[in-house]
């Protein structure tokens, strides 16, 4: 399996990264319902801790994963907490 492409978008409103390959392809479905295997579930989790999303498509051709993340989430951060400090963001979206 081979990366097709990765690209990272910086538009007005949000940051988009689109990752492709051209692998076998799965049932997206399945493998975020298998138990023991996390990481469709942790990948939505963490898009909807900063109010993103996470779009994950795949079929015999291979996988496109789509996560966008809009900038007004970290401003919202911020704003709640106004005494937060860089790193006390850096944590709250779980990097």
């Amino acid at each position: 399996m081979l990366f097709r492409s990765l690209r990272l978008v910086n538009q007005p409103e949000s940051l988009r990264l689109l990752i492709h390959d051209d692998g076998c392809g799965f049932h997206v479905d399945e493998a975020a319902s298998r138990a023991g295997h996390f990481g469709i579930a942790v990948m939505q989790e963490r898009a909807r801790k900063v109010g993103g999303s996470l779009r994950v498509e795949s079929n015999i051709a291979g996988t496109e994963v789509e996560a966008t993340v809009p900038f007004d989430a970290i401003y919202l951060a911020r704003i709640s907490n106004r005494n937060a400090k860089e790193e006390e963001v850096v944590q709250w979206i779980g990097l």
